[in-house]
């Protein structure tokens, strides 16, 4: 009979040792998790988003990813604020938040084209910066050729 007990206690001293490890273990990874996000490195939970469309083209039709939803909108090239007239509109949204932007061409005539030129339509680019630093650019040189850009903010 002494073998049973002496298992028992084994376990019982395995089980305190495992308990005692995981409380530890819990302890260090949350004083280091709490000097992490109160350090000078944490990273600022929202970020600049600046959305471009630019090009020879006259008109585009976009479609935008906001932080409120998706907007679709006509536009004159270059892609200008109503509010304050800057290139490019600017959105403050989540760190990591899905960003996008597409612009059509409309396929008329750029301005002084002649019907032998390349790019009688014009072209489109579209650009998104966050935080200023360019995470997408793409350009489109047909009729109705479309340019989307996209990433995470």
């Amino acid at each position: 009979m002494e073998q049973p007990k002496s298992k028992m206690n084994r376990a019982v001293v395995l089980i305190s040792a495992s308990a005692a490890i995981l409380l530890a273990v819990s302890a260090c990874s949350s004083t280091s998790t709490s000097n992490t996000s109160s350090g000078s490195n944490a990273l600022p939970s929202t970020v600049n988003v600046l959305y471009e469309v630019s090009g020879t083209a006259t008109g585009a039709d976009i479609t935008i990813e906001t932080g409120s939803g998706t907007s679709q909108q006509s536009i004159s090239v270059p892609l200008k604020s109503k509010s304050s007239g800057a290139t490019g509109l600017s959105f403050t949204m989540e760190r990591g938040a899905f960003v996008y932007i597409s612009a059509q061409n409309k396929g008329n005539m750029r301005k002084g084209a002649s019907v032998s030129d390349k790019d009688f339509y014009g072209s489109l680019t579209c650009r998104i910066s966050v935080d200023g630093t360019v995470i997408s650019e793409n350009t489109t040189t047909s009729k109705y050729g479309i340019a989307s850009c996209k990433g995470s903010a």
